[in-house]
């Protein structure tokens, strides 16, 4: 699993690797990975649940934002923006990229083959969330 780099308002912040299996279950007791599939195939968003789970993310991270920021800076532009790169951001902190046994093999020096996810490597993942100042 890779660091998460989340901007909000124009900050950026950062959540570590090592920290983000807490995070996945604070996320989980609002939507879980299946829901959010299941929510992103049938355009059915429950909006008001994306927001809240994201805000968990956003302040997990450091930021001082709520829930109702979010909800809406997710309509601030006037489209559908805000709420994929919200679901993007959701995505990539409950899938992560390297399997975790893998990580741990990698760290312990006993993986012989470098993991390469997506046809390449990445030192961490951005997302660029919109908030309601722009």
């Amino acid at each position: 699993m890779q660091d998460i780099v989340l901007v909000w308002s124009g900050e950026e912040l950062q959540i570590k690797a090592s920290n983000i299996l807490h995070l996945v279950e604070q996320v989980e007791e609002i939507i879980t990975l299946p829901e959010l599939a299941n929510a992103t195939q049938s355009g059915k968003i429950p909006l008001a649940r994306l927001a809240k789970a994201y805000g968990v993310t956003l302040r997990y991270a450091g930021f001082k934002v709520t829930d109702e920021q979010v909800y809406e800076g997710m309509f601030a532009n006037g489209d559908r923006r805000a709420v994929m790169a919200a679901i993007n951001t959701l995505y990539s902190i409950m899938v992560p990229l390297v399997p975790p046994v893998a990580l741990q093999e990698k760290e312990e020096g006993r993986s012989k083959k470098k993991a390469v996810v997506g046809g390449g490597s990445m030192s961490k993942r951005h997302t660029k969330p919109q908030s309601p100042s722009g």
